[in-house]
């Protein structure tokens, strides 16, 4: 699956909050999120739930660009390089929070330039550990699929099936 063919997927299981600013703040508060469960996930050396994590992340990030109304960059062949990520992750989220908050209160033009960089940094997480990135994404969309079989819905996303998302991740 590449990174078009994703956010379209990932559109479909996607709350839409009613607003555009209302709908990236929610993308906003859910990367910031994935990136706090990906540190979790990273201490523990839980290679399972990094991936799933990881694809969390690119979720909000493919819906933050669906409601910008941008294509996602297709970034396939990176190199991994040292240093700390989820230090990075931190900070570009930061700022494409900042960004969203400048928007909604002071009518700040947005672009995508902090969502990018999210994204080239959840690559190249993907590269360090030598995940395949495709399926991620394809977990992903399974696991979402299996959470909200026609749409998302308040009930569902409120009731999961932890064990069922998580044999889905570890087939």
């Amino acid at each position: 699956m590449n990174t078009k063919q994703y956010q379209q997927q990932a559109k479909r299981t996607c709350a839409s909050l009613g607003s555009k600013e209302l709908d990236l703040a929610h993308m906003a508060l859910g990367i910031n999120t994935e990136v706090v469960e990906l540190e979790e996930a990273i201490e523990k050396d839980d290679l399972v739930n990094i991936k799933e994590e990881l694809g969390d992340l690119f979720f909000y990030v493919a819906n933050a660009f669906t409601f910008l109304n941008v294509e996602m960059p297709n970034m396939s062949y990176l190199i991994p390089t040292e240093k700390n990520y989820i230090r990075e992750l931190y900070k570009i989220t930061a700022n494409f929070q900042d960004t969203v908050k400048k928007h909604i209160a002071y009518g700040k033009k947005l672009d995508n330039n902090a969502l990018t960089e999210i994204q080239f940094a959840v690559m190249e997480l993907i590269t360090y550990y030598n995940f395949d990135g495709s399926k991620i994404l394809d977990k992903n969309i399974e696991k979402l699929k299996s959470r909200f079989p026609e749409k998302f819905t308040t009930e569902k996303a409120l009731n999961r099936d932890l064990k069922t998302e998580r044999e889905i991740l570890e087939k």
